[in-house]
């Protein structure tokens, strides 16, 4: 799927973006290290985490860490569970 970048929504990549760093980080993640890592401005980043944790897909975690939810993790099983072959992605 070769979408023209112009009808992509921003706002949506950095999001998916903050929840692959956040899986990637093994609930070691915070706001200041993923802002940091992805070159986001921290209110942002803090606005997207906020968001991911509403929907289910990251849970907040002590010492203001962050770690992939429950939603994120059917996704997963959903993915697994799929038979056939995979579509591609660029």
């Amino acid at each position: 799927m070769n979408e023209p970048r112009s009808t992509l929504l921003h706002t949506l990549e950095r999001g998916l973006q903050v929840l692959e760093a956040v899986a990637a980080a093994d609930g070691t993640a915070t706001a200041k290290v993923l802002s940091r890592q992805l070159g986001i401005k921290i209110g942002t980043c803090y606005h997207l985490l906020r968001t991911l944790v509403a929907s289910g897909h990251v849970v907040r975690l002590s010492g203001g860490r962050y770690d992939v939810g429950p939603k994120a993790a059917s996704l997963s099983r959903h993915l697994q569970r799929r038979s056939g072959p995979s579509p591609s992605w660029p």
